[in-house]
């Protein structure tokens, strides 16, 4: 346990520097595109939304635009897929009546109604409620650890005593961890609809303090209070009592899957748009263009229910691209590899600060990113890769595809 709080922290830390990387990166594509005209539409208005493989494939070279086009459609689309699947495991322990796929049938229809919405200007509201969800669902479990299974409070074996049984269940564990990161490449769309996006990083570091005191506690409390229990079982609702308590955890976490289903579709629904020629044209267009992907997803969702086994997955192989390894390379091609590195340094709309100039300036920046790169190459893809596949197969092999009720 103690060590998974240490890569929580770890991966924490280096998911905001990359987001500084993204920043810079996205204001200096924005500079170029308003210097040749290309920023607006037409009389200065612009509705054409910038995304994270155009800003990396115009920082550096178009081989690593279409990576990152492939990676971040792998990556949003489990992660949209995961919330469909989520959804039905947490309902299906409120009501069991219906098997979780017949839950996954009803929520991805209900997912499906978020590619309505216009934009991700649309999303505040949502947001606000995503927000409560998360909230009230880990402080209810910070007291459900605290009163322990069956009342008995919390054990006599500490939460520091707490380990994976095998190493591969250690690399899982560091996979789902680095997955938790995994919505980076839909934060440059999120970055690109503020009013103010030079600000974005700020926002996000001071989010993140509010996002451990959310996740820290309640991790910890249900691993001393459950610890049986959380060690066999995926999702908490699994072993939670019935209460009014829990069932209101249950719906307002689900109202916060099919928001953030919408969250990260967008992204994929853009890119089909532009693809076929209608980002900027009429509402139903866009809408009908979108239809298909979500259909997709919801397949996917039916097919591959494997909640837990999918996020390790994509945090071994997605996750460790966009998140980590993509925002590093793009930012040492940009300002240290390309031919015109002197001059893209010269331009930056944000160099490296005091602090990091007295750390050693443009060469610790990029030392640091390499540093990045081959870590989370070994750690989160390599060894990490490995442990997901092996999850997955197994999965794979003792419930098959199209599970009607996967972990019952």
């Amino acid at each position: 346990m103690v060590a998974g709080i240490v890569m929580l922290l770890l991966f924490a830390s280096l998911a905001c520097w990359t987001v500084y990387l993204m920043v810079v990166l996205y204001l200096d594509n924005k500079n170029r595109k308003i210097k040749n005209k290309s920023w607006y539409n037409s009389a200065q208005t612009r509705t054409i939304a910038n995304q994270y493989h155009e800003v990396m494939g115009s920082a550096t070279y178009r081989w690593l635009g279409i990576l990152s086009r492939v990676v971040v459609i792998i990556a949003l689309g489990g992660l949209a897929v995961a919330q469909i699947i989520a959804s039905s495991s947490n309902f299906h322990r409120m009501i069991p009546q219906l098997n979780k796929r017949d839950w996954a049938l009803v929520f991805g229809g209900v997912a499906t109604a978020m590619s309505l919405l216009p934009n991700f200007r649309n999303f505040r509201l949502f947001s606000f409620i995503a927000l409560v969800a998360t909230t009230f669902t880990a402080w209810y479990i910070v007291v459900m650890g605290i009163q322990g299974a069956d009342g008995q409070g919390l054990q006599s074996s500490p939460w520091t005593d707490q380990k994976p049984e095998s190493l591969d269940g250690f690399f899982a564990g560091a996979s789902n961890i680095i997955f938790t990161f995994g919505g980076h490449a839909m934060l440059l769309e999120v970055m690109d609809s503020m009013f103010r996006p030079y600000t974005f990083h700020k926002v996000f570091y001071s989010s993140y303090l509010y996002v451990f005191t959310l996740v820290l506690p309640n991790s910890v409390f249900i691993l001393w209070g459950w610890p049986a229990q959380a060690a066999q079982y995926g999702n908490v609702y699994t072993y939670m009592p019935p209460s009014v308590a829990r069932d209101i955890s249950i719906v307002l976490m689900v109202l916060h899957q099919v928001i953030v289903f919408g969250l990260f579709a967008f992204p994929i629904f853009y890119m089909a748009e532009k693809a076929v020629g209608v980002h900027t044209g009429a509402h139903w267009k866009r809408v009908l263009t979108r239809l298909p992907i979500s259909l997709l997803l919801w397949l996917i969702a039916l097919a591959f229910p494997f909640f837990g086994v999918i996020n390790d997955l994509l945090g071994a192989f997605t996750t460790t691209f966009e998140t980590f390894i993509i925002p590093c390379l793009a930012y040492n091609i940009h300002y240290q590899l390309k031919g015109t590195a002197a001059l893209n340094r010269a331009e930056s709309t944000k160099p490296p600060n005091k602090f990091i100039q007295k750390l050693g300036g443009w060469s610790f920046v990029f030392w640091f990113n390499w540093v990045i790169i081959a870590f989370t190459a070994v750690f989160g893809f390599g060894m990490g890769g490995y442990s997901s596949i092996k999850a997955f197969v197994d999965s794979v092999n003792d419930f098959g595809v199209f599970a009607a009720c996967y972990n019952c």
